[in-house]
């Protein structure tokens, strides 16, 4: 059997093929099941989350939090303690508080617009860009006319999640529903690229 002869600095052909990208993962939040909220003690817990509210409103969110917590230990149905505890983890930059208690608020209260945008929020910041869309679309279909929605799921689509025809739908109708909306320029000119 002859032996193979290369050249120095010979490359096979096949040598020049530049591997194909590993594929894009995209991380998943593990959304807790059956979610139960019993009744409490109303009553002592509005005490905590009054003590909460306060220190919350004078920037002291250590004490807010802590307040927050045992308003909902006291009485795990009380939706406004998880929607302040939400706000406060979030400003406290506490984003495993934040993405767990705002998914609580919004399990508690489905309804509420408020509560299902602040849990797409921490969703969208700790990088589970599929769940906060889904959780932006969610709001959507109760609320259509939503404009912080449909502004930060079209920053999702064309940021995150590589869908600009997504975007361009959603980007619209932030225009059609507030003309003047801070970021307005920066959107017609995004739009402007598209075409």
């Amino acid at each position: 059997m002859a032996a193979t002869v290369t050249r120095p600095g010979y490359v096979p052909p096949s040598a020049n093929i530049a591997p194909a990208p590993p594929p894009k993962v995209i991380a998943r939040y593990p959304y807790h099941k059956n979610l139960t909220f019993v009744k409490g003690k109303r009553d002592q817990a509005a005490r905590f989350f009054q003590e909460g509210a306060r220190a919350h409103a004078d920037k002291q969110l250590l004490t807010a939090i802590a307040a927050y917590k045992r308003a909902i230990a006291l009485d795990p149905s009380y939706f406004e303690a998880y929607y302040n505890l939400g706000l406060a983890a979030s400003e406290n930059r506490d984003l495993p508080l934040a993405l767990a208690i705002n998914e609580e608020a919004s399990a508690l209260n489905p309804d509420s617009v408020d509560a299902r945008y602040n849990f797409a929020l921490s969703l969208r910041d700790a990088h589970y860009y599929v769940d906060a869309a889904f959780e932006l679309r969610e709001l959507l279909g109760r609320a259509p006319d939503e404009v912080r929605a449909h502004f930060a799921l079209a920053n999702l689509y064309s940021q995150f999640l590589d869908e600009p025809k997504l975007a361009q739908q959603h980007y619209i109708r932030v225009l059609e529903l507030s003309p003047n909306h801070r970021e307005a320029q920066d959107i017609r000119e995004w739009l402007a690229t598209q075409r």
